[in-house]
């Protein structure tokens, strides 16, 4: 096996399972190696899990996502935009 069952549970195809893994990473120590992958809940298709997303994130990040850096109600390229911009703020 490659993934382990936590990134197994964030690309599951039930989105309630997304969220528990979303919720258990925000308050893991492995929370913050798997930003990429909790970023690309952001991009969800469901808007409650890019809610619940944001939430997690928070969480690992220590700090609020403004409105301005990434609105999870904004059209799906505008979002895309948002989440690279983030991805690329943590490269740096």
């Amino acid at each position: 096996y490659r993934e382990s069952v936590g990134e197994t549970y964030l690309a599951s195809k039930e989105p309630a399972v997304r969220l528990v893994a979303a919720a258990a990473f925000a308050r893991s120590p492995l929370g913050k190696a798997m930003l990429p992958e909790l970023l690309g809940l952001l991009d969800d298709r469901l808007a409650y899990v890019r809610v619940w997303a944001v939430f997690a994130l928070e969480d690992v990040l220590g700090r609020s996502l403004p409105i301005t850096e990434y609105d999870p109600r904004a059209p799906a390229e505008e979002r895309r935009k948002q989440v690279a911009a983030l991805r690329s703020r943590g490269r740096r």
